[in-house]
């Protein structure tokens, strides 16, 4: 296809060793951001695509020991959802679909104001709620009413007794009763924070993966080629 197409974007993330999909996933959002950077000319935006593998490496042993600790005490999940919004909406799509190809788990995403219509309905004291929330560096007016948004829907999964993860970057949105508490110390802009979530989302399912028992890198059923007719 690379052949055929006038364009395409190089992922360069070396050999598919494992069926679950992970570099192809943080290197495809490494390209978009910066082909979109590049197109805005957003000089600032090109600045953190370049140096954005210094700025990960920093926060890479917060993650590994909040996986460690998060994957311990959820190992018992079933199911449940996983919540964000906004850019990092895709990693609540990431974030359920390791869960499910590496733990079995019966995992949805979805974008916070659509899960009100609806879903939140099967969340009880079962049902894990995992809600990725990154700091918005916007305006102050547009960061309140994030974050504002962002609280609603935490204290909402906490009155309904769900096992509430909380991963985020704003210790403003952190130490609420019931909630567990996944803070990444990493002040940068949302786009960039989405790196770490993906990479948190990765790491919890590996961790949890290996816990019950299973392989993360080969997941029953699954094959990493598909032929399409």
């Amino acid at each position: 296809m690379a052949k055929e197409a006038k364009y395409h974007l190089y992922c360069s993330a070396g050999e598919e060793k494992s069926v679950a999909a992970t570099k192809t996933f943080s290197a495809q959002m490494f390209l978009l951001l910066w082909l979109a950077s590049e197109i805005s000319e957003n000089k600032e935006a090109l600045l953190h695509v370049k140096n954005l593998k210094q700025e990960i490496s920093k926060v890479v042993p917060q993650i590994d020991a909040l996986t460690t600790k998060f994957a311990k005490k959820f190992s018992y999940m079933q199911s449940g959802f996983v919540l964000s919004r906004g850019v990092t909406y895709a990693i609540a799509l990431e974030a359920s679909l390791k869960l499910q190809e590496t733990c079995y788990i019966q995992m949805k995403g979805y974008a916070g104001s659509d899960f009100y219509h609806g879903p939140m309905a099967m969340v009880n004291e079962n049902t894990p709620v995992i809600i990725y929330c990154a700091k918005n560096n916007g305006d102050a007016e547009l960061q309140r009413l994030v974050r504002e948004d962002q609280m609603q829907c935490i204290d909402k999964m906490i009155n309904l007794n769900a096992p509430v993860l909380l991963v985020t970057n704003d210790p403003v949105l952190t130490g609420k009763a019931k909630c567990n508490d996944a803070l990444i110390d990493f002040g940068v802009p949302e786009e960039i924070c989405m790196f770490a979530f993906a990479l948190f989302a990765q790491m919890f399912a590996c961790k949890t993966s290996c816990l019950i028992g299973n392989n993360p890198d080969a997941p029953r059923a699954l094959s990493k080629v598909t032929i399409t007719k």
